[in-house]
């Protein structure tokens, strides 16, 4: 569990989200738009946080982030909502990956975690 949580701490720092700035909105946009919306991210514990799954492309590609749970709802309505949206394209599914971009492989699990006060997930 240690270890699990250094390699968190070293993800949110590498990518500025342990700065002093405070926690980082997930940013979401709907089948390629320009239009992004913020989801919150902000947590106390471990308990104030929920995995959520984004598609990132037209061939099916799942992004895994931790938000805030009562962030859940508006990122279900919006995810609904790019489903509709979405064009299909022919081409392979990349492997779905967590915010510290650790691919799930078959076998493992999604970790999900409150590190300095933002929810984040990784591969365990």
């Amino acid at each position: 569990m240690r270890l699990v949580l250094l390699s968190l701490c070293s993800a949110l720092l590498a990518t500025g989200c342990g700065s002093t700035g405070g926690p980082q909105p997930l940013r979401v946009s709907c089948g390629g738009t320009s239009n992004t919306v913020l989801f919150d991210r902000s947590c106390l514990a471990d308990a104030d946080c929920a995995a959520v799954t984004h598609e990132t492309d037209c061939c099916g590609t799942v992004q895994i982030s931790g938000i805030s749970r009562h962030a859940v709802q508006s990122f279900q309505s919006l995810e609904s909502d790019c489903a509709t949206k979405q064009a299909r394209c022919a081409c392979a599914t990349s492997p779905s990956q967590t915010d510290d971009g650790s691919v799930l492989t078959p076998g493992r699990q999604v970790a999900l975690s409150c590190v300095h006060g933002q929810c984040f997930t990784t591969v365990r």
